[in-house]
Order: C-alpha cells, then sequence, then structure tokens
C-alpha cells in the first residue's frame, strides 16, 4: 500500500465517521415537546387562577388543576438534572478515553510511518527482486514465507491503526454532541426553574387570597366537604371489589385494638385535628376526617401496618392520594404527596415507604392529610397513633 492510497483510506475514514447520527439530539427534542405541552397547559391554569372570584368556577379545579401541571413540571425538572448529570459523567468518561485512544494512535501512527518509508525506500519490484534473487528452492520458499508473513504483519499494522483512527474520531464525535446536549439540557433547565419560582409566586398569591377572603375561604370550606363526600365513596368502591389474596396476612380490625401502639407515618406538628374546627378570622368552619400533620418537603411517608395499595392518584381536593387496605375493610389514606413509591396491587410491609410528603392541593404548604377508615367511616387515628416520645 502506497503512501497516497493510505492519505485516500485515511480521508475516507473520516467522512465516513463524521456522517454518523447525533446521539443525544432525540431526546432533546423529545424533552423541548414535553415542555411545550406542559408550558401550555400552565398558561390555561394560571389564567384560572385571576378569576378566583367568579362563583360559576370551582376554587378547588382553579388551584388543582395548577398543582397537577406543577407536579408534572417538576418531574420534568427532575428529569433534566438527571439527563444533566448523566451527560456530566458521559463528557468525563468520554475526556479519559480521548486520552487513552490518542495516546494509542499516536503509537501506531509512528509504527505506520515508519513502515510506509521503508516500503518507499524498497521502491516498485521489491517483492519480484527478493524472490529471484533466492539462490535455491529452499532459500526461494523461505524468502516467499517472510514476505507473506510481512505482509499479515503490514495489515496488521494498518487496521489496528485504522480501528484507533475510527475510535478517535468517534469519541470527538460524541463529546461534541455531549457538549450540544449539555448546553441544551442546562438551558432547558434554567427555564423550568424560573418557570416554577414564577407559578409558585403566583399559587401563593391565590392561597393567600383564598386564606384572606372570607368569602373565598368560605366557599372552599363548602367545596372541600363535598369533596370528602367524593372521597368516603371512593373508599366505599374500594370496599365493594373483589376480595384481595392473602387477606389473612393482614392486620384489619386488630388496628383499633393497638391503641397508642402505631408508629407515626411521618414525624411532624399536628396542624388540624379530627372534626370540625371554626375559622375565628374567615368564619369558615373546616372539617378534618383525619389528621394534617405538617411535615418537611420530600420526607418518607411510612405506612404504619402491613397491607395492599388499592389506588394511586390524583382527588381533587386532596392532590396526590394513596390508599392502603388493612383487611376487613379499614382502609387508610395518605394525601397531598409529591411523590408515590408504590402502584397499586403491590403488598406493603408495616413501615415502608410509600411516597413522599409534599404540598400538592394544600392551602398549609408540605404537609401530610391521613385518614383511618373502616366500612368507609372516618375513624380519629390520634387514639391509635402512639404518644409523643413513646
Amino acid at each position: 500500500m502506497n503512501p497516497r492510497m493510505w492519505c485516500s483510506l485515511m480521508t475516507f475514514l473520516f467522512v465516513w465517521a463524521n456522517g454518523t447520527a447525533l446521539v443525544h439530539a432525540g431526546e432533546i427534542e423529545t424533552k423541548q415537546n414535553q415542555m411545550t405541552v406542559i408550558q401550555a397547559e400552565l398558561a390555561q391554569n394560571r389564567k384560572a387562577l385571576k378569576d378566583l372570584r367568579n362563583q360559576k368556577k370551582s376554587l378547588l379545579d382553579a388551584l388543582g388543576n395548577l398543582d397537577e401541571s406543577l407536579s408534572k413540571l417538576e418531574k420534568e425538572k427532575f428529569r433534566t438534572e438527571e439527563m444533566s448529570q448523566q451527560l456530566e459523567a458521559d463528557l468525563k468518561r468520554l475526556s479519559t478515553e480521548q486520552v487513552d485512544a490518542e495516546a494509542l494512535y499516536n503509537q501506531l501512527k509512528t509504527r505506520v510511518q515508519n513502515r510506509l518509508k521503508g516500503l518507499y525506500v524498497m521502491g516498485q519490484g521489491r517483492t519480484a527482486r527478493l524472490l529471484l534473487d533466492a539462490q535455491n528452492h529452499s532459500e526461494l520458499a523461505m524468502r516467499r514465507f517472510m514476505l507473506e508473513k510481512m505482509t499479515q504483519d503490514d495489515l496488521s499494522l494498518f487496521q489496528k491503526h485504522d480501528e484507533a483512527l475510527k475510535t478517535i474520531l468517534r469519541i470527538r464525535r460524541e463529546k461534541k454532541d455531549a457538549l450540544t446536549s449539555m448546553r441544551a439540557t442546562e438551558k432547558a433547565l434554567q427555564i423550568q426553574l424560573n418557570l416554577l419560582k414564577e407559578v409558585r409566586g403566583e399559587r401563593q398569591k391565590a392561597i393567600d387570597q383564598v386564606l384572606q377572603d372570607r368569602r373565598l375561604a368560605r366557599r372552599r370550606a363548602w367545596e372541600l366537604r363535598k369533596r370528602y363526600e367524593a372521597l368516603a365513596e371512593l373508599v366505599a368502591s374500594l370496599i365493594q371489589e373483589k376480595a384481595l389474596k392473602d387477606m389473612h396476612a393482614m392486620p384489619g380490625l386488630a388496628l383499633f385494638k393497638m391503641r397508642k401502639r402505631l408508629n407515626w407515618p411521618v414525624s411532624g406538628e399536628i396542624i388540624r385535628r379530627f372534626g370540625k374546627k371554626k375559622d375565628k378570622k374567615t368564619g369558615a368552619t373546616h372539617i378534618s376526617k383525619g389528621l394534617h400533620i405538617r411535615a418537611k418537603m420530600g420526607e418518607d411517608v411510612k405506612v404504619f401496618a402491613a397491607g395492599t395499595v388499592v389506588h394511586v392518584g390524583w382527588m381533587r381536593g386532596f392532590g396526590r392520594i394513596i390508599i392502603i387496605n388493612h383487611g376487613e375493610s379499614v382502609h387508610s389514606l395518605f394525601a397531598h404527596l409529591s411523590d408515590a413509591l408504590v402502584m397499586a396491587g403491590d403488598q406493603v410491609p408495616s413501615g415502608a415507604a410509600i411516597g413522599k410528603v409534599g404540598d400538592t392541593e394544600s392551602l398549609d404548604g408540605p404537609k401530610l392529610y391521613f385518614e383511618l377508615r373502616h366500612r368507609g367511616q372516618a375513624k380519629n387515628p390520634l387514639k391509635l397513633l402512639k404518644t409523643a416520645g413513646s
């Protein structure tokens, strides 16, 4: 192989390697499309916040729809952060690979150059001269064998050189793509962070308005009473479903005998207890069928007894909820979650983390709303939970 042919081969390899598709372009485009949908949804829901006094529209729907959109944006931000971390790791890995690949390529390049110089010095017709200068058949056979071995060694060297060059070109291409994706990801993350801050600010203003305006506060309390009815209907429908397997392994009614012995689902301060309470400031009567516990955002919510997850979803007025069947028509409910760690049908042991504390559809900041029901009737969980410090 003469030097001119070798140069042509190198040019072909460079063009071929640079013609491949971008690694992360599809993912970036998908994320951009998802963000467009979320932004359109948020714009519509933000508009509804400006018309809270319109009695034809539901307060809970206005705030709830916004919170659902915010939850989607939070998840998208989380995925963007994950992608950014992955790209960072990719760039670090590619930089290390590039150093190793270029060191190997330089070694092979030197060997190829020296070999090409040797072939050039020997000139054309070298093979014929070597064979014709043989003194006898044995020497001829030996020279032929040595020439074949040299040819194989040359082909092996050139092939290794080709592969090393392809590796460098691939790494450079991937590194360039990763850098492009990193810039796009960082830009997307900043947009998401700014949007979250802006919308959360608007949300807080709307919450303050509801809490301070007597008419809005009363309207919300009335709407919440209706949502408690809907919640009771949901639990009733779950009771009527087909009996679950392994029901014998669940505590059921035995839970009500464990007074002051059950573990708390989260640690925190009770801000609203079981029963009715009238707000002196607004005059609104608040009904609570469970406990409202202020807790740290993102804290694990743990189930206090074994059971089967029968519902995971979003419910107006309560945000993201999880309902667990403990057997014998005993259910527990956990609401205002930022995330669910289980799915319907999962068997959960006592003490298992099932979700994360959040503020979805909460006007009190991060908290957990916790209910305990038997045959659909709400029971006061405080009678069963351990006394603080015990």
